[in-house]
Order: C-alpha cells, then sequence, then structure tokens
C-alpha cells in the first residue's frame, strides 16, 4: 500500500496469482496424475471417494501449488467419471 503499486501488479509481481483457469493445462495435470497413479484410480473406482485425494496432490505441485482447488477437483471429478 505504501508503494502506490496498483493491487494486480503487486500480485502479479510477487507471484500470488492463482494459476490461470486454463481448462487445458489443468486437464492436461489432472490426466498425468490419474496415469501416474493407477492404484488410486482403481480404488476410486471401486466407491472410495476419498481416493481422489491422491491426484489432487500431484496436480497442485504440477501448478506450483496456484491451482484452484475447486477447479482441480471439478477437472478431476469430471475426468475420473469417464475413466
Amino acid at each position: 500500500f505504501a508503494t502506490g503499486e496498483a493491487p494486480a501488479a503487486v500480485v502479479a509481481r510477487l507471484g500470488l496469482a492463482a494459476v490461470p483457469s486454463d481448462a487445458g493445462e489443468l486437464e492436461t495435470w489432472c490426466r498425468d496424475s490419474i496415469a501416474a497413479n493407477p492404484k488410486a484410480l482403481a480404488e476410486f473406482k471401486a466407491g472410495k471417494d476419498g481416493a481422489i485425494n491422491a491426484f489432487k496432490g500431484p496436480v497442485m505441485k504440477a501448478g506450483k501449488g496456484k491451482a484452484n482447488p475447486k477447479l482441480v477437483d471439478e477437472t478431476l471429478r469430471r475426468l475420473l467419471a469417464g475413466a
């Protein structure tokens, strides 16, 4: 606030912005996470809803912790429904 910079400029300069909701990039991260964890995929298909959490960590890591958790969950659920 003391710098006189616009808030958006400060957020960008400090790298605090969430990863843009680029559906293609997020979907790629989700697909990669699902492919890398066949055990969790089998558990999810067997009805263990909590198994989805095994996919979220790698996706968040790919997004350097800035991916929108709600979009991650929605994308994973959509992809897993078709898996």
